[in-house]
C-alpha cells in the first residue's frame, strides 16, 4: 500500500527527467554551409552511366569542364560547363604501362 502512494511521484520525476531541450540554432558549429543545385547537360547523344554518382569527377582548374571517368567504359567524359553540353570522350588504356588497370 505505501508503494502505491510513491508511484505517482515517481512517474512525474521520469516525466520530467525525459524532458527533452530543442535549441533554435541552424548554425552549424563548423560555419561550414553548402547547397544543392540540379544542372540540365545537353547529352549529344552520349549516355552517362552514373552508377558511381560522379564520384570519380573533378573540375578542371579553368573551372571550364567536369570531367568524370567511367569505371565502366575506362574513359574521361567531359562536360562543357558554360555550354552544358557534353563536350567530348577520351579513351583509356586498361593494362599496360599507362593503363588505369580493372580494379
Amino acid at each position: 500500500m505505501k508503494y502505491k502512494r510513491l508511484l505517482l511521484p515517481i512517474f512525474i520525476l521520469v516525466i520530467l527527467g525525459c524532458e527533452s531541450k530543442k535549441s533554435n540554432d541552424t548554425v552549424s558549429p563548423t560555419g561550414f554551409t553548402y547547397t544543392i543545385d540540379t544542372v540540365v547537360v545537353e547529352p549529344k547523344g552520349h549516355f552517362f552511366d552514373l552508377r558511381s554518382n560522379l564520384f570519380f569527377s573533378d573540375i578542371t582548374p579553368d573551372g571550364n569542364f567536369l570531367v568524370n571517368f567511367n569505371k565502366f567504359l575506362f574513359a574521361l567524359e567531359y562536360v562543357d560547363l558554360e555550354n552544358l553540353e557534353f563536350a567530348r570522350l577520351d579513351s583509356l588504356e586498361v593494362e599496360g604501362p599507362n593503363g588505369v588497370g580493372n580494379s
